[in-house]
């Protein structure tokens, strides 16, 4: 006769049985002892159990599993094939000689008849927290029951948590932490996401190409930033300038201005442009990433833009490498006025050469609206 079920034992319909072979205890692995009545076996997803183990079950049956999901991610099934020493997450049998599916991004696996019960819960790839830094979000342990590697060791008790003979133990799929599920109310909540901690982006970031120049369009040269989805403007341009290694000495110079609080100060030199958009304007405002354009599945990209300044002087930089000077280049104060022929006797004073007439100014290349001049 099945027991109803109660909050201790996560939804299962336990029954009493008498196993005929030598079983294990789902939960902690150990044996059953005796000759009949051994443990206990759930009716609907074939969890066994120690009598004494009933009270602390950690694995929910897949009956109410879903609905311990907030944010539901479907699994990417591969094609059908047959996997060795594996256990079916869904009835807990064995997948050796029947057809199997296994998602490629969790190692979540079922029989082919048991796709349709899968628990939709993948690993999460994004996903949106208003009003909170990637620094402040606290990710939390995804763990994945079964299926451990043969070398896998608790990482509370430091004992062995893998079996052979059933689906037990758990791992996490952002950490890799292997734990026995009574130890994991031992396991701190947050994820630290392990040893690959510095390598490993978070659900709560996203990746943005950063160009700095139609060329490094055409040609697809670009630098990612990885950000918030919450981030506004400034910290999405103090993060572009960071990867085209601009001291942090001078970032000061270059941050945007809230759009809802004041228009850009003119003591700006960088601003971002969305970079799939029709017509090219500035982005400014908070929650920046929300209003990108993205096509065809592709991430989102910004160019980073040189802001024109409004006044009338300024320097230009000449190389005379050719003249097989000591100089490797000049920085030339120039004015709205000032003509080639100037910017030549300037150079040459400074080089200790004469004869202006013999000279010529050649612009090397200039990059403005795609074209080249």
């Amino acid at each position: 006769m099945a027991v109803v079920p109660s909050p201790e034992s996560q939804g299962h319909f336990f029954v009493k049985k008498t196993f005929h072979r030598p079983t294990y205890c789902h939960h902690c692995t150990d044996l059953l002892w005796g000759f009949i009545g051994q443990g206990y076996i759930c009716e609907v997803c074939n969890f066994v159990i120690h009598d004494r183990c009933r009270t602390n079950v950690v694995s929910p049956c897949f009956t109410i599993a879903a609905a311990f999901i907030k944010n539901p991610v479907a699994h990417c099934w591969v094609e059908p094939g047959h996997y060795k020493r594996r256990f079916c997450n869904i009835c807990r049998k064995r997948l050796d000689d029947t057809w199997a599916l296994r998602c490629e991004v969790c190692e979540y696996y079922v029989h082919v008849d048991c796709q349709e019960f899968a628990v939709p819960n993948c690993k999460t790839s994004s996903e949106f927290i208003p009003g909170q830094k990637v620094s402040e979000v606290q990710h939390a342990h995804l763990w994945r029951e079964g299926n451990l590697p043969s070398n896998s060791k608790c990482a509370v008790c430091r004992k062995t948590c893998w079996s052979s003979e059933c689906l037990t133990g758990m791992r996490c799929e952002w950490c890799v932490t292997t734990v026995h599920a009574p130890c994991m109310k031992y396991i701190p909540p947050q994820c630290k996401y392990g040893a690959m901690e510095p390598l490993v982006l978070p659900p709560s970031a996203v990746l943005i190409k950063v160009f700095d120049g139609n060329c490094s369009l055409r040609r697809r040269m670009f630098r990612t930033i990885a950000v918030s989805r919450s981030a506004a403007t400034d910290a999405i341009l103090s993060t572009a300038l960071a990867a085209f290694h601009i001291g942090s000495k001078s970032v000061d110079k270059y941050y945007l201005s809230d759009v809802y609080v004041s228009l850009l100060v003119t003591a700006d030199k960088y601003y971002l442009s969305d970079a799939y958009c029709e017509e090219e304007a500035e982005l400014d405002g908070g929650m920046l990433v929300r209003q990108l354009c993205k096509r065809d599945g592709r991430r989102p990209a910004v160019f980073l833009r040189l802001r024109q300044e409004t006044n009338h002087s300024g320097y230009i930089r000449v190389h005379p490498q050719q003249l097989r000077v000591q100089e490797e280049q000049l920085d030339v104060p120039v004015s709205d006025a000032t003509t080639s022929r100037q910017v030549i006797e300037y150079c040459l004073r400074q080089l200790g050469l004469t004869g202006p007439d013999d000279y010529t100014l050649s612009e090397v290349l200039i990059d403005r609206n795609g074209e080249r001049h």
